[in-house]
């Protein structure tokens, strides 16, 4: 028997709104089309290392929906380039547990600072898995090994972008949600998964 292929999903910007954290625990102005949100450097830092920003802003209902679409056909893999620290760590198994039934958090990666391509690579994902983030770097670098399926988002898109997707050496997916992508790969993994009983 074949292994199931891994959603790898990325949190902060797809499962998470990052942004409305920050707007919710900060009543920070924010320009949502910058990968800096426009905020000084020594602000973001901050922000980023507060462990109040990880469980402030309740999951979009179309990603609980879509987790659970996608759990029928995918082993669920949760990753972040969030900061390991205990606080951190604690508040993002909280909210993923609290968000996505019990449990969730035992399939939760922080990356350490490695790029989440090479911890992809090292998981040796079978045939048929999915990274789904919104950064098309990350993407990029893991065309060979994964399906690339970005989130559409104001700062991820436009000219910029594009030369980034070019490289990549698979087309790849672009959606406006996780739920979007869950709508489309459930029925043609189910439709798959009928042919080869």
């Amino acid at each position: 028997m074949s292994e199931r292929p891994i959603a790898f999903l990325d949190l902060d910007g797809v499962l998470y709104d990052f942004v409305g954290g920050v707007i919710r625990g900060y009543g920070c102005t924010i320009d949502d089309t910058r990968p800096d949100l426009g905020l000084d450097p020594d602000v973001l830092r901050a922000i980023v290392h507060d462990h109040r920003t990880y469980g402030s802003v309740p999951a979009d209902p179309d990603a609980v929906e879509a987790v659970r679409l996608l759990r029928r056909n995918f082993d669920i893999v949760f990753i972040t380039a969030r900061p390991n620290t205990l606080s951190i760590v604690s508040a993002t198994a909280d909210w993923l547990n609290g968000q996505f039934d019990g449990g969730a958090a035992d399939r939760l990666i922080f990356t350490n600072g490695k790029p989440k391509p090479e911890i992809i690579h090292e998981k040796a994902p079978p045939p048929n898995s999915l990274q789904i983030d919104d950064d098309p770097q990350q993407l990029a670098l893991l065309a060979d090994t994964v399906a690339p399926v970005l989130i559409s988002r104001p700062w991820n898109v436009g000219r910029e972008v594009d030369p980034i997707l070019s490289r990549l050496g698979a087309t790849p997916i672009v959606v406006a949600s996780v739920k979007a992508i869950a709508d489309a790969v459930g029925p043609a993994m189910e439709e798959l998964a009928g042919r080869s009983r």
